[in-house]
């Protein structure tokens, strides 16, 4: 079976397609970078987004899909959560000053650093 040669090649394509949508600053290589952006933002690992995307390096993969903060958001309120949940309510004490009568206090005991 003979190879089909397309008549236009894929650079005038896409020419013609930024001509007749009217957009200008637009590269392929943004649809890439968009695909993988959507693709992290939706919850597909690192691994299929490089697979889409035909990485070699995990690293390249890591570049294009830009990282949504609710995760890292969540995952630091879900940590600060269970920290203050194990803290021993005896460490709490009424704060003397009046202003601040009704908050609490949480007491650390100070640890001694290295001297570099």
């Amino acid at each position: 079976m003979a190879r089909v040669k397309p008549d236009i090649s894929p650079k005038d394509a896409w020419l013609r397609i930024k001509r007749r949508a009217r957009i200008d600053d637009v590269h392929l290589h943004d649809l890439r970078r968009t695909l993988g952006s959507w693709q992290a933002a939706t919850g597909a690992s690192l691994h299929v987004i490089g697979k889409t995307l035909n990485h070699k390096d995990s690293n390249t993969t890591a570049i294009y899909a830009r990282l949504n903060l609710d995760p890292v958001r969540q995952a630091m309120e879900n940590a600060t959560d269970a920290l203050l949940a194990t803290i021993d309510q005896t460490n709490l004490r009424d704060s003397p000053d009046e202003e601040t009568n009704s908050k609490k206090v949480i007491q650390f005991r100070h640890r001694k650093t290295a001297e570099f």
